[in-house]
């Protein structure tokens, strides 16, 4: 990689230090045209005493420049490695690792977002705009994962509206943030997500920094695909076939900026979407499960390990299972994670249902019936009506004697 390309993979990095070339000429105390030429990736030389200034501003070692990458992909994942630990921040703030971003607060507004996330639902305070920019993004944040996209949104564009200088600092986070709101199946709104998505791809490349944003791309292509706009499943023959190939090809991209630990996700979507093409198309079965074998294999091989307390890989797990026809393998994965006592949230839930009767709606798999009937029953049921329906179910489910210790949140 050449010294240019490494500065621009800093700036998109690190836009909340490095703001405008101008500002960050100042900052190094260089020509305001020298900066732009760097960030345009001109053909100028990066002189070392100017990259010695460039790693003190950034807050990295000057090993950054000569160790050796071939990708740009690879030089921004690794690129917090080089990062000067800096261990001034006061015990009066709380950090929060949020949408790839350090945010800071008070610890009376980290009590008092507590206090908030104990609540269901959550209550939005009447004054919001007093608040802290980082306690409203956190806020926003907890919001959506409590299910209140519509009232997340709401505090986005608060932040939006009230604070400039946090805006212009985490535009790219808080832009993020209202695409996966937007997507939510509360708003429904996939084409302003997609709208938000490419700007955040093709404007700025935060894709490379965060590739999330490209396996949602690709999830609203799918929902647009199998979707109307009221949310209702279209039929075999409105199915948009094209989409289903743009969101194939996304989720690839997406799993080859990902690390091992962050590919699942997308495999199992490449997986079902393209069982579910190959039923379209009539093609081979036999020989669609074969690469979905490979597929799962190489992930395997590549290092991922499912986590047996972490939902989405489970369901991973279980989907993969599915696909290749081993329905009583998914059983055993599922009774397995209620035996251990681990919580699912009904939202995760519902969200896995609904993906695996999809597939089945498409592919005709009748072999699933029994499967979906029991995982409905779990998120119908409370825990002392699903505990007295266990006894009923072993037998074709293949559940121990002993209760599982079943939970919902």
């Amino acid at each position: 990689m050449t010294d240019q390309k490494k500065f621009q993979c800093m700036t998109i990095k690190y836009r909340d230090i490095y703001g405008h070339y101008e500002t960050f000429a100042n900052k190094i105390s260089v020509s305001r045209a020298t900066v732009n030429n760097w960030e345009r990736v001109n053909s100028e030389n990066i002189h070392t005493a100017k990259k010695e200034k460039i790693a003190d501003a950034f807050g990295l070692k000057y090993e950054v420049w000569t160790d050796h990458f071939y990708t740009e992909q690879e030089f921004m994942q690794h690129l917090d490695d080089y990062k000067i630990i800096d261990t001034s921040f006061t015990r009066e703030e709380i950090q929060r690792n949020m949408m790839g971003e350090i945010i800071r607060m008070s610890i009376e507004e980290e009590d008092e977002l507590t206090l908030l996330m104990q609540q269901d639902p959550m209550n939005i305070p009447g004054n919001i705009e007093r608040y802290s920019p980082d306690f409203m993004f956190a806020l926003a944040y907890a919001l959506k994962d409590n299910s209140q996209a519509h009232d997340a949104f709401r505090v986005t564009d608060v932040l939006l509206q009230n604070e400039k200088v946090y805006k212009y600092k985490y535009y790219n986070q808080i832009l993020h943030l209202r695409a996966i709101l937007l997507s939510h199946d509360e708003i429904k709104k996939w084409d302003e997500a997609i709208n938000i998505l490419r700007l955040l791809y093709s404007a700025c490349a935060y894709h490379i920094k965060e590739p999330k944003v490209i396996t949602l791309t690709a999830s609203n292509y799918k929902r647009k695909a199998f979707y109307d706009n009221e949310g209702n499943l279209r039929s075999v023959e409105n199915v948009d076939r094209d989409l289903i190939g743009q969101a194939i090809s996304l989720y690839r991209e997406a799993y080859g900026l990902k690390t091992v630990e962050q590919r699942y996700y997308d495999a199992v979507n490449i997986a079902s979407l393209s069982m579910i093409l190959s039923v379209f198309e009539g093609t081979d079965m036999k020989k669609a499960k074969q690469d979905i074998e490979v597929l799962y294999k190489d992930l395997k091989k590549e290092g991922w390990r499912t986590k047996d307390s972490t939902w989405w890989e489970v369901a991973t797990e279980i989907e993969f299972k599915i696909l290749l026809g081993r329905i009583d393998d998914a059983r055993y994965f599922f009774n397995e994670y209620l035996e251990n006592g681990h919580k699912i949230k009904k939202f995760d839930l519902e969200s896995t249902i609904r993906q695996f009767k999809l597939y089945k709606f498409f592919t005709e798999d009748k072999n699933l019936d029994s499967f979906l009937h029991y995982m409905m029953e779990c998120l119908g049921a409370n825990k002392s009506v699903f505990l007295n329906k266990i006894e009923d179910m072993k037998s074709h489910l293949q559940i121990p004697k002993n209760n599982p210790q079943f939970k919902l949140n």
